[in-house]
């Protein structure tokens, strides 16, 4: 795909730099992922170099003749320079291993932060606890998690598990078809998934450490920014035309799949029909007959019921009383995930509105990025501060 192009050339440019440095294996891998993003000539051609070398056995260093004119004579060991750390860096290792699964905090971001801004974080962490640059003891193990981090925070499915308490690696597997294609997205957008804590810090700074730090440090960094822009539109690009192609493939089979929910759904709405109870026991704004005011007892959620069918079908039978407010609290949590949904969808509206028309660059209004950036997201907030007490 034309779109894949630039992350293919990319890898091309890794396995380069690796096989260069004698690691072919790394550089085999990096060369398949890039005939697999966008297969090209160049790249065919350096593989089969590639796995040629990797495949030579590797030549002794020492003649035979040498060593059998010339006696064995043992060297003691050279001493191994250890190398030096500052109390500074070990008191942010400490900090860093100290956050555990706390993403933000590892980040140092807060929980309503935009992509671009957890982007720079990670920028930032990732240039302070590189191995390269920070020999601290535990440094390695604070630069993996700053790279888990942004792993889960950059993936919307993955934050909105984090966010909820849940566990975001043990849950990939339970996703809709909906978050189904939002996973696909996220995978066409970084690749991480595969990628090594190093391997992310070398696609963010065009590979290495010694890369990294010079004299055109700062050209480099506008030129990896302008690229990254292009990307991103892109991606979003890509993104619109993959879920049009993909609603249009899917219908039929989505008919077929969801023939027999139809079913128990019209099941349902008879048996809803026919029942006694023709009015819902409850509801969260006033609604005749539901007009009495209730709270739950472990969460104070306000309800509504009827009182003459409330009190003697459920208050009066304490196991049936409690089974309804642990109901009526989890469709209260369900309400909420709607409507921060629709929060965080009108403020990626008002960023994409406020970015400009070429890449973010030109025609950008800073006041109306900054108020949707700022904007307050009520019922992601109540969701972040009910989720942990409330289990579906």
């Amino acid at each position: 795909m034309e779109s894949n192009k630039d992350e293919a050339l990319k890898c091309l440019t890794i396995a380069r730099k690796a096989m260069e440095s004698g690691d072919y294996s790394k550089a085999v891998r990096f060369t398949e992922k890039s005939i697999r993003l966008f297969p090209t000539a160049q790249g065919e051609q350096l593989l089969s170099i590639v796995q040629k070398k990797n495949a030579e056995p590797r030549k002794a260093t020492a003649s035979p003749t040498t060593s059998a004119t010339t006696p064995k004579t043992h060297k003691a060991p050279e001493p191994v320079q250890e190398r030096k750390y500052t109390t500074e860096q070990v008191r942010a290792v400490k900090t860093i291993l100290a956050c555990n699964k706390d993403y933000y905090k590892i980040l140092s971001v807060d929980k309503n932060a935009t992509d671009n801004q957890i982007k720079k974080a990670y920028r930032k962490q990732a240039l302070q606890f590189h191995p390269d640059k920070n020999s601290a003891p535990g440094a390695d193990e604070a630069f993996k998690l700053v790279a888990k981090a942004f792993d889960i925070l950059s993936d919307s499915n993955k934050r909105a598990i984090h966010d909820e308490g849940g566990d975001a690696d043990g849950s990939r597997g339970r996703s809709s078809a909906a978050s189904y294609h939002q996973q696909q997205y996220a995978y066409n957008r970084r690749s991480a998934d595969d990628v090594s804590p190093e391997d992310l810090f070398n696609m963010f700074f065009g590979g290495g450490m010694r890369n990294s730090f010079g004299p055109n440090m700062r050209a480099q960094q506008q030129q990896q920014r302008f690229r990254q822009q292009q990307q991103q539109q892109r991606y979003r690009q890509q993104y619109t035309r993959q879920q049009t192609r993909n609603g249009e493939d899917d219908l039929a089979a989505s008919l077929s799949q969801m023939m027999p929910l139809i079913l128990i759904a019209i099941l349902a709405i008879f048996a809803v029909l026919f029942s006694f109870e023709s009015e819902p026991l409850y509801t969260f704004r006033p609604s005749p007959p539901n007009t009495n005011l209730r709270t739950t007892r472990a969460n104070d959620i306000n309800y509504y019921v009827n009182p003459k069918v409330f009190d003697t079908t459920v208050k009066n039978n304490m196991h049936k009383f409690s089974r309804t407010e642990r109901q009526i609290e989890k469709d209260w949590l369900g309400e909420l995930r709607l409507n921060c949904q629709s929060e965080q969808r009108h403020r990626a509206n008002l960023l994409n509105q406020a970015d400009g028309v070429l890449f973010g660059i030109v025609g950008r209004n800073e006041k109306a990025y900054k108020k949707a950036e700022n904007m307050k997201m009520t019922h992601c907030e109540e969701l972040r501060r009910l989720a942990p007490k409330i289990r579906g």
